[in-house]
């Protein structure tokens, strides 16, 4: 009787090893994320990695063009930084 029970508590302990724990978190800019689980945590690191790399792109790039606007709109308006006129 004994062994039998022993058996089911191995069984069901074994049961909770096998699932993945994965939880939901927010980062810093409260943007929904998953945290590392145990299996194919890394591979969610790496695209966690690339999400934030290609965000962090597409600001530099928004504010270069940002920038170009306002530089144009400054040599329209005949402001000139140079000092040459």
């Amino acid at each position: 009787m004994k062994s039998i029970e022993v058996d089911k508590l191995r069984q069901e302990h074994r049961k909770k090893m096998r699932k993945e724990n994965i939880y939901e978190v927010e980062d810093s800019k409260c943007f929904l994320k998953q945290a590392i689980s145990t299996r194919g945590g890394e591979k969610l690191e790496k695209e966690r990695q690339l999400a934030q790399e290609q965000q962090k792109v597409k600001d530099e790039e928004r504010a270069f063009n940002e920038m170009l606007e306002r530089n144009n709109e400054d040599e329209e308006l005949g402001w000139n930084y140079k000092g040459s006129e």
